[in-house]
């Protein structure tokens, strides 16, 4: 059987370009090469595209920039890759699967680009990735699913600072940022100021939450053999305020669950939440959705990440290897979803 030719995404102009090396590395290492003739195509914080010729570990350790590097471009009427060393050449690709994060790489932007090129690429479509990457939005939709959602506030960069309604504590979000970038705990009327201003830096929309007193979760989805797989439901334990970015990947106290100590029911509803959630937004390939569980039972909707991590504390991966897939069969199906 003839390989396909898979380029792996990584890196970008984004606030998780760190994220996004951590991750590939690992798609990288569990890949089978006996199926698939594997391009690395690396994308610098400035935007510059390269095909990485180097060692996988250079990804890890960010040095890959100063490796062997080809420059490319994609060309939007075919879809080729163009590669410019030292004659101009095209290279065609089977699937391309983005393992990206944040700004530019999962809002849409990059999925953008690759529908003009009318290539096949692993993920959600690009509208349904901006939808998703935007909080505010993305809530919309969990509330006309009947899904339970923080109350909040939404303000642009010219409005007054107010919470309306809300009581102390609250969160203070960039409306589009991932990995908690920008998030602040606000305690005090006294810190809003300073939290807007931090959120603002990040995005021209700020959603202010109420704060909700519960256990927080998480859901995977996959699509694989034309079936949409849930996950069992897995739980963070962190020691933060919030389960902000040092806590998801600098800190070592935090500690992922695998299954969440909750009840039949509840999880049995978390579930379908996010194959509800999953439809609604148009998501595709992947996804993982965040909840809170209050002591009550009930359940709040908080994110959907349509590009999650694959780094080695991911709870994606985690989650469908706990219920029985390898690494590899993880990779195979996301790969199938594009195609």
């Amino acid at each position: 059987m003839k390989k396909l030719t898979l380029c792996v995404i990584f890196g970008g102009k984004t606030k998780e370009y760190e994220v996004s090396l951590n991750s590939a590395y690992e798609v990288l290492s569990h890949i089978d090469y006996e199926k698939y003739d594997v391009i690395r195509l690396g994308i610098t914080k400035n935007g510059e595209w390269y095909i990485f010729e180097g060692e996988n570990r250079d990804i890890l350790n960010g040095k890959w920039e100063k490796g062997e590097l080809i420059p490319v471009t994609l060309e939007l009427s075919n879809g080729h890759l163009i590669a410019m060393e030292k004659h101009i050449y095209a290279i065609n690709v089977d699937v391309f699967f983005p393992v990206t994060h944040g700004e530019y790489m999962e809002d849409g932007r990059l999925q953008g680009i690759l529908e003009i090129a009318d290539v096949k690429y692993v993920g959600t479509p690009s509208f349904a990735s901006h939808i998703c990457m935007d909080k505010a939005l993305t809530k919309n939709v969990a509330r006309q699913c009947g899904i339970p959602v923080a109350k909040d506030v939404l303000l642009d960069k010219n409005a007054q600072p107010r919470v309306n309604n809300l009581s102390f504590p609250v969160f203070v979000k960039p409306c589009m940022c991932g990995s908690s970038i920008g998030v602040s705990r606000v305690d005090e009327e006294a810190e809003l100021d300073n939290a807007l201003a931090v959120a603002l830096g990040h995005c021209d929309r700020v959603l202010i939450e109420e704060a909700i007193d519960g256990d927080e979760v998480e859901v995977a989805v996959l699509e694989r053999g034309g079936e949409i797989l849930v996950s069992s439901v897995g739980m963070i334990k962190h020691t933060g305020a919030f389960y902000g970015y040092v806590e998801k990947y600098k800190s070592k106290s935090s500690e992922c669950i695998i299954p969440a100590p909750i009840n039949e029911k509840t999880e049995k509803f978390l579930r379908e939440c996010a194959k509800k959630l999953f439809l609604a937004l148009g998501c595709r390939s992947l996804s993982r959705f965040d909840f809170f569980v209050k002591a009550n039972g009930k359940i709040v909707f908080n994110e959907v990440n349509t590009l999650p991590g694959f780094t080695k504390i991911s709870m994606f991966p985690r989650l469908f290897m706990y219920d029985g897939l390898e690494y590899g069969e993880i990779i195979d199906a996301l790969i199938k979803s594009a195609m």
